[in-house]
């Protein structure tokens, strides 16, 4: 009989039952020498099910069809050999992807590239060459910023915004040398003068980014009684003004209009503006309202519905299942799970633990699968080593390799991409369980619940994982120990897919790259891209809210 645990336990012994597991070391090249594998002694270097790619990683020699006492993957002639190992495995259940040591590294590196000689410039990478991405883009700066949010107590992080927001004033009124409105300008010298040469503008997501990280640090400042200083700097009413009201001015302006995408490519009707500009309104309007603004808050409120409703009848595709980043011409696309983190409102409209988001997620983990998406080879080879997860890149048929002048043209996995992906899943997990422990499985979620249990069949218990694939295959409604039993899932699908990076990145001391190579799993792109360590800093901050969820449930029971 299966016993029910209570869901907090269960979670709480998931998290921190075990210690921090070693990362698996970079693959190794197979004896360049054939007649290495020419020995009389076979020295088994495998294990049960190896495959040839697996036993080659290994530096071994894979010779199949031989008489059953002897092994395929046996170890080439030389030194002797190590003992057999064991198959690769992830990290132990209950360990984190990442070790706090190794976070603190990271939020170093992270902190490097902010607050650019005390102008409160973001750096998008120190990269000045293949490619050069020492600029600060809108759009990365702003995302950055609300990642000190995650780690840092407020008066540790009060001069980083102080300068931010200086920065942000004088970019909301710099001149702009292109002939458009200064606030769609994506991207800026570190001086702080606007870029002037060929560039995808305008982009309308910065300004509505910026707005968002500026009134989460004003709901702080509001919290701790600081309501004077918001109103001179932060959000001052009058539109003409430096502060947040100017751009939610102009986003109520011009949101409707075509933008360029996040990867700027593409000039359209593009999902992650428009969802982030909805969350800048609905914020500007609580802001609005604290400020004593009731006539702006009302008016921010009724643009943000008027965005819902052009989301609704562009965005979704009922046929396949997706939410579309740019209809018609790149639906399937990262940039959407992106949108959906930087732009939950925490209302349920598009949010991690909404069907059609879940839908469109599962869409593109399966597009991205070894079996499906082979150009990704690192995905394969990673698989047969027995680490869990996926490493996804920016959309498929991608052919941006970070400025890798040696690689055909051809995309790669993106850090960013991957780890935002397992924020999407602890962000889930929680939904869920806020939303009562009861969750019903239909036809646009099922497969994104399959797919959890896929991914997470190594860490439950074998009864349990037969019982949630017969409940969610029949489409039940799942509570009490099973729905226990999926939270579970979705929290290790989230940690396998940033124990993978996390595998990729160690042999670099955990700096963080723009890409992961499609084929060797080398680091490749803009190093120390500043947006990938705000993506697994914020996939760490939930993983540790969720921990913390269920170990309130657990007090409450």
């Amino acid at each position: 009989m299966i016993r029910k645990i209570c869901l907090g336990v269960l979670l709480a012994s998931y998290f921190c039952s075990v210690a921090d597991s070693q990362m698996l070391r970079p693959l190794v090249r197979l004896p360049e020498e054939t007649s290495q594998c020419s020995v009389s002694q076979k020295k088994d270097c495998g294990y049960y099910g190896i495959k040839q790619d697996g036993c080659e990683s290994k530096g071994c020699c894979w010779v199949p069809n031989v008489p059953s006492s002897e092994p395929w993957c046996y170890y080439p002639a030389g030194p002797s050999p190590s003992p057999t190992p064991t198959p690769p495995s992830p990290s132990p259940s209950g360990s984190a992807p990442f070790t706090s040591a190794q976070m603190e590294l990271m939020q170093g590196y992270f902190e490097a590239n902010l607050n650019v000689n005390g102008k409160g410039c973001v750096m998008a990478s120190p990269s000045t060459q293949s490619p050069d991405y020492y600029y600060h883009w809108q759009r990365d700066g702003a995302i950055s910023m609300s990642k000190l949010f995650d780690y840092k107590q407020p008066s540790e992080y009060q001069d980083y915004m102080k300068s931010y927001m200086n920065w942000v004033h004088k970019a909301q009124f710099a001149s702009d040398p292109n002939g458009i409105d200064i606030r769609g300008e994506p991207k800026f010298y570190v001086n702080g003068q606007c870029y002037e040469k060929g560039w995808m503008r305008p982009q309308r997501d910065g300004m509505a980014l910026r707005s968002i990280t500026m009134l989460l640090w004003a709901k702080e400042l509001l919290s701790d009684g600081q309501l004077d200083f918001v109103k001179q700097n932060i959000y001052v009413s009058n539109p003409n003004m430096a502060g947040v009201q100017r751009d939610l001015a102009r986003i109520q302006q011009i949101w409707q209009e075509n933008s360029g995408d996040p990867w700027e490519e593409i000039n359209s009707q593009v999902f992650f503006a428009k969802f982030v500009m909805r969350r800048a309104l609905y914020l500007g309007a609580q802001i609005a309202t604290a400020c004593g603004d009731e006539g702006s808050a009302s008016s921010y409120a009724s643009t943000a519905k008027d965005i819902e409703a052009d989301i609704n009848a562009k965005h979704w595709d009922s046929q396949k299942g997706i939410v579309m980043e740019i209809p018609n011409q790149r639906p399937l696309d990262s940039a959407v799970h992106l949108g959906v983190l930087y732009g939950n409102n925490g209302d349920g409209f598009y949010s991690p633990s909404s069907e059609r988001v879940q839908s469109s997620v599962a869409f593109l983990i399966r597009t991205f699968s070894s079996s499906n998406y082979p150009d990704f080879s690192i995905n394969r080879k990673d698989d047969e080593l027995g680490l869990p997860g996926i490493l996804v890149g920016r959309y498929p048929n991608d052919v941006y390799n970070g400025g890798n002048s040696s690689q055909p043209s051809s995309g790669n996995p993106w850090i960013l991409c991957s780890s935002s992906l397992a924020e999407i899943f602890y962000t889930a997990a929680s939904e869920h369980i806020q939303a009562g422990q009861s969750l019903r499985i239909s036809r646009v979620n099922i497969d994104f619940f399959k797919l959890s249990l896929e991914h997470s069949k190594h860490r439950l218990n074998a009864t349990v994982l037969s019982e949630l694939n017969g409940a969610v295959v029949a489409g039940k409604t799942i509570d009490g120990f099973l729905f226990r039993g999926m939270m579970k899932a979705l929290t290790a699908t989230g940690d396998g897919i940033l124990t993978r990076v996390a595998h990729h990145v160690k042999p670099y001391n955990f700096h963080l790259n723009e890409q992961i190579n499609k084929d060797t799993g080398l680091a490749q792109g803009a190093r120390d891209l500043t947006w990938s360590y705000g993506t697994v800093i914020g996939a760490m901050k939930a993983r540790a809210d969720l921990l913390k969820l269920a170990e309130w449930v657990a007090s409450k029971q």
